[in-house]
C-alpha cells in the first residue's frame, strides 16, 4: 500500500468486533505500516498474525475496488 488507501465499513466492523487488546495489537501494526511504512507484525501473535493478514487484504483489495471504480 503506497499512496492511499481505503477504510471500509467491513473492516471498522471486523476490527471492532475483536477482543480490546487484539484491537489495539492490530491497528498499531497496520498504522505502523500503511502511515510510516514499517513492517509491523513482528510483535503480533501467531493468531493476530492471521486477523492482520485477512484485515490487510480486506483494505487492498478495498482500496483496488475503489480505484478501478475511479477509471
Amino acid at each position: 500500500m503506497n499512496n492511499g488507501f481505503v477504510i471500509t465499513p467491513n473492516v471498522l466492523n471486523t476490527i471492532n468486533s475483536l477482543p480490546e487488546q487484539e484491537r489495539l495489537s492490530i491497528v498499531c501494526a497496520l498504522a505502523g505500516e500503511m502511515l510510516l511504512g514499517l513492517q509491523r507484525d513482528n510483535g503480533l501473535t501467531p493468531m493476530e498474525k492471521v486477523i492482520y493478514t485477512i484485515i490487510r487484504q480486506y483494505i487492498q483489495r478495498d482500496t483496488e475496488r475503489v480505484g478501478s471504480l475511479a477509471v
